[in-house]
């Protein structure tokens, strides 16, 4: 979906463009050393842009993500992978892991874009911006960034303090 929806549509080389995914199924030795291979080629990356979750979830760190992480296999929890569902034919299709940058490789990238569209996002929204890292919403651990922007739409930002309480 990253190609159809965004990169179709800037000027951006495909070939500059870095998503963790395994065409088909490996071994665990052969996955290991492809996510120790993706994360030294993803450290320092000039420009990273990334979606925030519902939950706060970021690049598939759930919830509990600690800020040493790297790029792993990571076991998708039942609500992800209903979320994820409208992507597959059905929840028995959906992966039941997959691969994630770690959150230490995000904040590595010289700038951080975070998005977030729709009004199921709102809390999430409110959380990374306003409230203190927590790991409980990883997407805030990318708050020590020194260049970090975020881009919301209205219905996402609709619980930020100053849209609340202007």
């Amino acid at each position: 979906r990253l190609y159809s929806e965004f990169v179709e549509f800037v000027d951006i080389k495909p070939e500059n463009v870095h998503v963790p995914k395994l065409r088909e199924k490996h071994d665990s030795t052969f996955v290991s050393e492809f996510c120790a291979e993706y994360d030294k080629s993803a450290r320092g990356l000039d420009l990273l842009i990334m979606g925030i979750g519902e939950k706060g979830q970021i690049g598939f760190n759930e919830a509990g993500a600690s800020d040493k992480s790297r790029t792993r296999t990571i076991l998708l929890p039942y609500s992800s992978r209903k979320r994820e569902s409208k992507n597959f034919a059905n929840i028995a299709e959906t992966p039941d892991k997959a691969i994630g940058m770690g959150i230490s490789t995000m904040l590595s990238a010289k700038k951080i874009h975070l998005l977030a569209w729709g009004e199921d996002k709102a809390d999430a929204v409110k959380k990374v911006a306003e409230d203190k890292a927590d790991a409980s919403v990883a997407a805030s651990l990318l708050q020590r960034h020194d260049n970090i922007s975020m881009y919301v739409d209205e219905n996402s930002a609709s619980q930020i303090t100053r849209n609340v309480a202007p």
